[in-house]
């Protein structure tokens, strides 16, 4: 990075500086623990922070729901054509032999 892009990033705002590789290291790390992370996300993502820091906090965010909705379409996919009662019914089989 040329001298004049630290001036300019030094220059700007603190909403506007851009988070570098190791804050994004270091959020996605805090992000990915359960309940800490979805706090640390949902705070994130609605404070009037660091842009790229609450931008960050949404793709997670996005990235989380998109998993959840997921799951849940499987599990109904599953539950409804009878393949989950089946699992459960191998696994209780599983659980009688030992």
């Amino acid at each position: 990075m040329s001298r004049q892009e630290r001036e300019e990033i030094r220059d700007l705002p603190e909403k506007y500086k851009p988070m570098g590789a190791w804050g994004y290291w270091a959020w996605s790390i805090i992000y990915s623990f359960p309940i800490v992370g979805l706090i640390f996300i949902i705070v994130n993502s609605l404070r009037n922070c660091n842009i790229a820091r609450r931008n960050h906090a949404r793709s997670f965010l996005c990235t989380y729901i998109l998993v959840i909705l997921i799951i849940g379409i499987t599990f109904l996919i599953l539950y409804f054509t009878g393949v989950f009662q089946m699992i459960l019914d191998f696994i209780d089989g599983m659980l009688k032999i030992t």
